[in-house]
């Protein structure tokens, strides 16, 4: 008889401050797009609404204690300058040489 790989989700285990909720779907752990909001977000408040590149943005990840690696940052980075059908409302806006700069999309 195999062994029973399959022990539930991980936001079963989770503290319930980790936990992030998505319209209809249950409770989940944040995925890499979520922490790299998450980390615009604090550099924003941090030092104003001005381009970041992808080594400060893993920089406040790692800060929060990601475990993510820079790569996976880097891809889902690049992934976000296309919508997300779960996350319309977030872009990134490529901004000159420099980096990448964080865009809300205003539902009309």
């Amino acid at each position: 008889m195999p062994l029973r790989t399959n022990k539930g989700s991980k936001a079963e285990d989770a503290p319930n401050d980790q936990l992030i909720h998505i319209g209809r779907l249950p409770r989940t752990l944040p995925n890499c797009r979520d922490e790299v909001i998450a980390a615009f977000e604090e550099l924003i408040e941090r030092h104003g609404d001005r381009p970041f590149t992808v080594r400060e943005i893993y920089e406040q990840m790692r800060e929060r204690g990601t475990s993510y690696a820079e790569l996976t940052a880097y891809t889902a980075m690049k992934r976000m300058k296309q919508p997300d059908p779960r996350r319309p409302d977030v872009l990134l806006k490529r901004a000159g040489k420099s980096g990448s700069r964080l865009v809300r999309v205003v539902a009309v």
